[in-house]
């Protein structure tokens, strides 16, 4: 099986997607064939840590090109909620992954970030427009 992916980056975050790029396993196993799949998690809600485990994304968040069984090391994850923490992870996997994983249970071992989502647009566009109104009335003075 291969190893975790190595240098996973952020290129990229606003209020609803974030991009993710890394770079392959140092170690690939015998297999040439590589792919990867990724996972989002987000946060639960209760506050109490004994019960709280964290949740799968919504159904609605979309992966770019598409969530499994990716032959490139970056993808767009959209359609996510603003002011969120989320957790993203990387599996790097090949042929005897898959046997591992009908055969053992064996998962694999992942790479893994934590992104925030930024506020929304129209809180930019909120916060630009009163920059421009003080710098109108500061050139009257």
């Amino acid at each position: 099986m291969p190893t975790i992916p190595r240098s996973i980056d952020v290129t990229f975050v606003n209020q609803s997607a974030v991009e993710l790029r890394w770079l392959p396993p140092a170690i690939t196993g015998d297999q040439t064939h590589m792919y990867y799949d990724v996972h989002c998690q987000k946060p639960c809600a209760n506050n109490d840590d004994n019960e709280c485990v964290d949740k799968e994304c919504e159904s609605i968040v979309t992966y770019l090109p598409r969530k499994e069984g990716l032959n490139v090391t970056h993808v767009t994850v959209t359609n996510l909620s603003t002011f969120v923490n989320y957790a993203f992870k990387i599996y790097a996997k090949n042929r005897v992954s898959e046997v591992a994983k009908r055969r053992h249970g064996v998962k694999g071992d992942f790479t893994a970030v934590s992104v925030r989502t930024n506020g929304s647009s129209k809180f930019l566009v909120f916060t630009i427009c009163a920059i421009h109104i003080d710098l109108t009335q500061m050139r009257q003075l």
